[in-house]
């Protein structure tokens, strides 16, 4: 986010104009640059009051153009220009800059690993999308490498975390029985039992029944 303009002193902008070469096409930025080719500035006033941003931003705002909700991509190959103009350095909302690395990946249609990122196998968050079998590989990956103490405090922390709230919970047996995770042989055994004992304790068989006064043949 950048810097609001009207706290910067004349000399802060002076002293940006002048790590400026202006030529006939690009207003090329001699200074510092990253190994991307942009140039940076540092805005600040001192050494207790640093700012460093990228060149064209900082001329973006000197133009006149808001930075949280605007970026600046380059039309003119070279990076290091910080010339506001439809040739050069092109003001276009965030979302939409081809420059910005999250631009790209919303053009991807495989992730690294070679699956489709698309249908059931997509997981879409408000900031990223994840790929669920790459999900499922990390997640096996790291439950490989914990070790049994490891284990026990995360099943520790997952069973308070469920009492405590209920409505995951039951989201997490709709899951369960959609996955029909039931059909495992250990999870079938252990649910077999439970309902044996629930059935034992509301349902008691019928020649208990009839052990009962009262009881009609």
């Amino acid at each position: 986010m950048g810097m609001m303009l009207y706290y910067l002193p004349m000399n802060v902008i002076e002293r940006f104009w002048s790590k400026v070469k202006k030529t006939k096409t690009c207003w090329l930025w001699t200074a510092a640059t990253l190994k991307t080719g942009y140039g940076v500035f540092d805005a600040g006033t001192g050494r207790r009051n640093k700012h460093t941003e990228y060149a064209h931003r900082f001329a973006m705002q000197l133009a006149g153009f808001p930075l949280p909700q605007n970026e600046g991509h380059h039309a003119c190959p070279n990076k290091n220009c910080v010339r506001i103009h439809p040739d050069h350095v092109v003001v276009v909302p965030r979302q939409h800059n081809p420059d910005s690395p999250s631009h790209l990946n919303r053009l991807k249609t495989h992730c690294k690993r070679g699956h489709l990122l698309a249908g059931k196998n997509l997981i879409r968050h408000p900031k990223h999308r994840i790929c669920r079998l790459c999900a499922s590989i990390l997640r096996k990956e790291r439950r490989t490498r914990m070790t049994d103490e490891q284990r026990q405090r995360e099943r520790a922390y997952q069973r308070n975390y469920l009492k405590t709230h209920p409505e995951q919970y039951k989201k997490l047996l709709a899951n369960m029985k959609k996955k029909k995770l039931w059909l495992r042989p250990e999870v079938k055994k252990r649910h077999a039992e439970r309902q044996r004992e629930r059935n034992a304790l509301h349902h008691p068989p019928r020649w208990q029944n009839r052990c009962q006064p009262g009881f009609l043949v």
